[in-house]
C-alpha cells in the first residue's frame, strides 16, 4: 500500500511538472505516508511492550515453600536462605 501511494506521489509530481500545476498532492501524499508509518511504529511498540510484560508475568518461576507451617506457592525471587522448600 505504501509503495502504491509513493508511486502515486511520483506520478503526481511528474504530471505537476509537465502541466505546470500545483505540487500540493506531491507534498501531501508522502506526508500522510510518513505520519502513518510513524504512528504504526509507535502503536506496535506499545503493543509489543504489553505483550512482553504479560508473557513475563505468565512465565514467572514459582516455588512451593513451607511458611507458617503451611505449604504455599511464592515467586522464586522471594526465596530466602534457610527457608524450607518442596521439590
Amino acid at each position: 500500500m505504501i509503495v502504491i501511494l509513493l508511486a502515486a506521489a511520483a506520478i503526481s509530481g511528474v504530471l505537476a511538472v509537465l502541466e505546470n500545476d500545483s505540487f500540493a498532492d506531491v507534498i501531501i501524499i508522502p506526508a500522510v505516508v510518513l505520519i502513518n508509518a510513524v504512528l504504526g511504529v509507535c502503536i506496535r511498540k506499545a503493543r509489543r511492550k504489553k505483550a512482553i510484560e504479560a508473557l513475563q508475568d505468565m512465565a514467572a518461576a514459582t516455588s512451593k515453600v513451607v511458611r507458617d507451617g503451611k505449604m504455599s506457592s511464592i515467586l522464586s525471587k522471594d526465596l530466602v536462605v534457610g527457608g524450607i522448600s518442596s521439590v
